[in-house]
C-alpha cells in the first residue's frame, strides 16, 4: 500500500455520525463554557471576555492583514459587544447540535475576528489562535448528523440514522492535525531562533526570572524553585521541547499515540500551573485524541472498506 493509500485510509476509515457528534459536543460546548464562564472568572487576559477590547485607543490599532483585507476598523463597543453574543450563542447551539451547519459556520467566522483581537494591538499569543481553524474544520463536516438536536429532530420525522462513513472521521483528524501544527512548530520554533541556547545558557532561567520579576506571585511554589535553579530550568525546557518535537508521533503511531498525547496534556497542564501560562484551550483541544473515530485497519496494514458515502 503506497503511503497516499495508507494517508486516505486512515483518514476515511468509516466512523459513525455518534462519534463525530460526541467529538463536536465535548471541544465546542467546552469552549463554550471556557469563554462564557471560565474567562469572566479568571480574568486572564488570553481568555478574557473580549469586550474589553473594544474602545481603546486608535493609536494603539495595528491591524494584521486579514483585518485591512477585510475593511475591520479599530474595534468599538457598538459592534464588538453584540457580536461576542452572538459567538457564544452560536457555540452554545453549535454544542448541542441546533442548526448545527449554521451554528458552526457563524462560530468560526466570529471567532475568527473576536479571537484575533488582542494580536491587533501587539498581544501576541499562540493559546487559542488554534480554536478559529477547529471551528472552521468542524464548520465544513457534517457534525449535526449524530448526537445533536438536529439529528434528533429528523429522527421524530421517520429517518434513518445514518451509516458509518468517512466523513465522520475526517474532521477528527482534521482537529487532531491542527493541535500537532500548534505544538510542534512552538517546539521548531524555539529551535529556530535561539537553537539549543535554551539547553546550554542559562536564557530560560532569565525569561523565568524576569516574569517573577515582573509579575510577582504569578508563579506558584514549583515554578518559583525552577526559575531560582539554572539546572531544573534547562531540565524542564528541554522536557518542553522533546514533547513538543516528538508530537507528530502521534499522528502516524497508533501504539504511541497516548503516550504522546498524555505527555501533551501533562506539560501543558504543569505549565498552565507552575508558570501562569493560561493553555486552557489547548488543553481542551486534546479531546480530539480521545478514541471518538473507529480504530482504522488502515493502521494495522490492512486497506479498509468503502468510506465515503
Amino acid at each position: 500500500m503506497t503511503l497516499l493509500a495508507r494517508v486516505e485510509a486512515q483518514l476515511f476509515a468509516p466512523s459513525s455520525a455518534r462519534a463525530l457528534g460526541g467529538f463536536r459536543f465535548l471541544s465546542v460546548g467546552g469552549l463554550f463554557l471556557l469563554y462564557a464562564l471560565y474567562a469572566p472568572l479568571s480574568g486572564h487576559p488570553d481568555v478574557a471576555d473580549r469586550r474589553a477590547w473594544a474602545d481603546l485607543p486608535a493609536i494603539l490599532y495595528e491591524p494584521l492583514w486579514a483585518f485591512r483585507w477585510l475593511g475591520v476598523g479599530v474595534p468599538s463597543s457598538s459592534w464588538v459587544a453584540p457580536l461576542w453574543w452572538v459567538w457564544l450563542l452560536s457555540l452554545f447551539t453549535g454544542a448541542v447540535g441546533l442548526w448545527t451547519r449554521l451554528s458552526l459556520v457563524t462560530a468560526a467566522a466570529a471567532g475568527f475576528v473576536l479571537v484575533q483581537l488582542p494580536h491587533n494591538f501587539g498581544q501576541v499569543t499562540h493559546t487559542d489562535a488554534h480554536v478559529v481553524l477547529l471551528l472552521a474544520v468542524l464548520a465544513c463536516a457534517r457534525c449535526g448528523d449524530g448526537l445533536s438536536v438536529d439529528a434528533a429532530l429528523r429522527a421524530r420525522k421517520g429517518a434513518p440514522e445514518p451509516a458509518p462513513s468517512g466523513d465522520y472521521t475526517w474532521p477528527v483528524w482534521g482537529a487532531r492535525l491542527v493541535l500537532v501544527c500548534v505544538l510542534f512548530l512552538a517546539g521548531l520554533a524555539k529551535l529556530r531562533h535561539a537553537g539549543l541556547s535554551h539547553l546550554t545558557t542559562d536564557m530560560t532561567q532569565r525569561l523565568l526570572v524576569n516574569t517573577l520579576r515582573y509579575f510577582p506571585g504569578v508563579m506558584t511554589g514549583p515554578g518559583a524553585f525552577i526559575a531560582s535553579s539554572d539546572g531544573w530550568s534547562r531540565l524542564v525546557m528541554g522536557g518542553v521541547i522533546v514533547v513538543e518535537l516528538v508530537y507528530p508521533l502521534a499522528l502516524v503511531s497508533r501504539r504511541a499515540r497516548p503516550f504522546v498525547a498524555l505527555s501533551g496534556v501533562v506539560m501543558l497542564v504543569l505549565i498552565d500551573r507552575f508558570f501562569a501560562l493560561r493553555f486552557a484551550q489547548l488543553i481542551l483541544a486534546h479531546v480530539a485524541w480521545l478514541p471518538f473515530v473507529e480504530r482504522s485497519k488502515g493502521d494495522e496494514g490492512e486497506q479498509p472498506p468503502a468510506a465515503r458515502s
